[in-house]
């Protein structure tokens, strides 16, 4: 069994003109990028990995230079891009990703699936201890398989907040009070 902990980064910066997308930490999510670094040194050795969005890189940076081990970045964990011509971005991710939205995997379309599908294989790959910073519909993508439901939101991950899961034989499953919680047919 491999050890994952998934971090959902830290507060970004919400400043006029900063990009909400790819924008920097904020000195507040700063100091909850250190204060998730101190916690993470009770289950070392880890491996660390990062989404490619600045807001997880800076934060599995500040990890990394607490924990000194370097950060390997993987794409899989990136941003989930609306379909192509989607009006309003913003109504789209409210309608399919917002806690009460009561959406399924299976309403979205092929590119949002395969990048649930590629977040859930990304985290199922790792064969050693690893803390992976990614976002909130990353989280949700991964949490959702684990638990083998179809819904699109299934919690509220909050910044620089931990979630630990398990991967036995490449299944992912998810771990409460250190007792993973196994499929259907186990």
């Amino acid at each position: 069994m491999t050890r994952i902990f998934i971090a959902r980064h830290a507060e970004p910066e919400k400043a006029p003109g900063v990009s909400r997308a790819n924008g920097p930490l904020s000195s507040y999510g700063r100091n909850q990028a250190d204060y998730l670094a101190e916690r993470l040194q009770e289950y070392r050795p880890l491996k660390i990995v990062s989404g490619p969005s600045v807001r997880c890189k800076e934060t599995a940076d500040i990890a990394a230079k607490r924990l000194g081990v370097p950060v390997s970045i993987d794409p899989r964990l990136g941003e989930l891009e609306p379909p192509r011509g989607t009006a309003d971005v913003n109504i789209w991710f409210k309608q399919y990703f917002h806690v009460n939205a009561n959406a399924n995997w299976d309403q979205l379309s092929p590119d949002v699936t395969r990048w649930r599908a590629d977040n859930v294989k990304a985290i199922g790959e790792l064969k050693e201890n690893t803390v992976v910073f990614t976002q909130f519909l990353n989280i949700n993508a991964i949490m959702s398989a684990a638990l083998r439901l179809e819904n699109t939101a299934v919690c509220r991950p909050d910044y620089a907040s931990l979630t630990e899961f398990a991967v036995v034989n490449g299944d992912v499953r998810l771990v409460i009070d250190g007792t993973e919680i196994k499929g259907p047919n186990e």
